[in-house]
């Protein structure tokens, strides 16, 4: 659906094969033209409707041609690859527009019990503790009892929060597909499963890969041990990919993450 354009060997943009392609030039305007025969074969055996209009010689309309790529993808047939750069900004905006046009969610069960996974944590000094939920079940409300499926633990869900950008928006409820924050529930960490069942199942854990390097941290005051302590256990409850442990012979703190660069950012 996406076309990448370059200009003197640099990656320039993205261009949507279904749009405008007479703009385009010499080979790109050539791989769009591709690109869209492919996937007008792909999107007209979804549906025999599309199919005779396809065949008759018909133009299909904008509904048509989503409705045969959301088929298509559901069924496997049709597989968005969308190339992008972060250092030039470039594909954002097309995964995102992507995403919302073709991609529907796989989880809509909003009639069962409320269910949902804790796949980001993070800390805000201001806000205090922040869980990242996935709702794969039912519906969330405020001011309601849920239970830590993981811990064994009932919590009371005060406030529940969509992000817009950075900012936090409160809102009375979210229903199964939703993404939402909530905070200062103390029991949660990145993996466990939340639910208003108590014997519900837990849902997947995320595995999360170990180690590659360790780091020796060392506090620059003398006495700072426990602060410093502190401050890894925040790092590895938001980063479930860094590691710290004392070294018993040594007395040292130790670090571990993916490799250099991860420690590096981290330091940062």
């Amino acid at each position: 659906m996406i076309s990448p354009i370059y200009k003197d060997k640099n990656f320039v943009k993205l261009h949507n094969v279904f749009e405008n392609i007479d703009d385009l030039e010499g080979e790109f305007k050539e791989q769009a033209m591709s690109v869209k025969e492919a996937l007008m074969e792909l999107i007209a055996e979804t549906d025999d409707q599309i199919l005779d209009k396809y065949f008759n010689g018909e133009e299909l309309t904008t509904e048509e041609i989503q409705k045969g790529i959301i088929i298509g993808i559901q069924r496997g047939d049709i597989i968005p690859v969308i190339c992008g750069s972060t250092i030039n900004n470039i594909g954002t905006k097309e995964i995102l527009d992507t995403i919302s046009s073709y991609l529907e969610p796989i989880f809509t069960e909003e009639s069962k019990p409320f269910r949902g996974l804790v796949f980001k944590t993070m800390v805000d000094p201001f806000v205090g503790k922040m869980s990242y939920i996935k709702i794969t079940e039912g519906v969330l409300s405020k001011d309601k009892d849920v239970f830590n499926i993981n811990k064994n633990v009932k919590e009371k869900i005060a406030n529940i929060y969509t992000l817009r950008n950075s900012e936090l928006v409160e809102i009375e409820k979210a229903k199964a597909g939703d993404i939402v924050v909530i905070t200062k529930v103390n029991s949660l960490k990145t993996g466990d499963t939340i639910s208003a069942d108590k014997d519900a199942e837990a849902l997947e854990k995320i595995d999360f890969p170990k180690p590659q390097i360790y780091y020796a941290v060392t506090p620059k005051n003398k006495g700072d041990e426990e602060k410093v302590a502190s401050v890894l256990n925040k790092l590895v409850e938001e980063d479930p990919t860094l590691h710290w442990y004392r070294n018993t012979e040594t007395k040292q703190a130790l670090l571990g993450g993916q490799g250099e660069l991860h420690i590096k950012t981290i330091k940062k």
